[in-house]
């Protein structure tokens, strides 16, 4: 079986390097997969940063899961790639898995989605996905060696070239489709997570207001004040927990534990030693 760097105690290891390839793969985005690890991390980077800056909560136990379902797809991809009859050593292998998963990704109808949750559980590719690699594959082969006199390896890196590929004629198997499942199922699963995620996230943001103690955040508010860099609302977060040690304590909300956590944040930034 397969984990995350050390988040799945299992046997084979996906490298930290290894995460942006196999997540623009599923992202449908072979164009920029096939530009480079650096310029496909480049990319993965600042999709994640996004994500973390503004729906940290979707970065949870799903969100790796699916990387390791990304990753069982794109290994058993290159397996059988390497395997194929049309295939000869030196060839495009590197360039055609992304395009094979990819075009098979695009090409399923709206409102439905790969199991996820079965990959995961099977910890392999469905047959029904197999098959359709076993088409596709080839059909992505062929298509960018007839590159029109470019360098493939210059060729794949288009935008234009993926679009063509998405839009050729292919038509997923019988088989293949009746494996999908409602995309909205999977919506509400990943809603799930991100939920669990988030009170994870918020229970963890106030256990550690309190570890770092009122002395901590007195002195936070004293720095601030003397830098002239706090307003009247970031005075009073400050003096809410900085009365947690007191003999009447006072106790910051929800909301006002992300507010300090941010506020600590920002104190750092502007240069006061946190």
């Amino acid at each position: 079986m397969y984990r995350v760097v050390e988040i799945y105690p299992k046997d084979q290891v996906i490298k930290k390097e290894e995460l942006g390839k196999y997540y623009n793969t599923i992202a449908m985005k072979p164009h920029i997969v096939t530009r480079g690890a650096v310029k496909n991390m480049a990319d993965f980077a600042k999709t994640v940063d996004d994500v973390w800056q503004n729906r940290h909560q979707e970065i949870n136990d799903e969100f790796f899961k699916k990387q390791v379902c990304a990753a069982i797809l794109f290994r058993e991809t290159d397996r059988m790639v390497g395997k194929a009859p049309w295939y000869q050593t030196g060839g495009f292998k590197s360039q055609v898995i992304p395009y094979t998963i990819g075009k098979i990704l695009s090409s399923i109808p709206e409102g439905f989605s790969l199991d996820w949750g079965k990959i995961w559980h099977d910890q392999s590719m469905p047959q029904s996905f197999a098959r359709e690699v076993e088409i596709v594959s080839k059909l992505a082969n062929d298509f960018i060696q007839d590159s029109h006199g470019a360098l493939v390896s210059e060729f794949v890196k288009r935008e234009s070239t993926w679009n063509a590929f998405k839009e050729s004629p292919y038509k997923p198997q019988p088989e293949f489709l009746k494996g999908l499942i409602n995309e909205a199922f999977v919506k509400e699963h990943e809603n799930a997570a991100a939920k669990d995620q988030k009170l994870n996230i918020d229970l963890d943001v106030e256990a550690e207001i309190y570890k770092l103690g009122g002395p901590y955040w007195r002195k936070l508010l004293q720095e601030g004040q003397e830098r002239q860099i706090l307003g009247p609302m970031d005075v009073g977060l400050l003096k809410i927990v900085g009365s947690i040690d007191t003999p009447r304590p006072m106790i910051p909300t929800p909301k006002q534990a992300k507010d300090i956590w941010k506020l600590r944040e920002r104190l750092g930034k502007n240069g006061v030693l946190i």
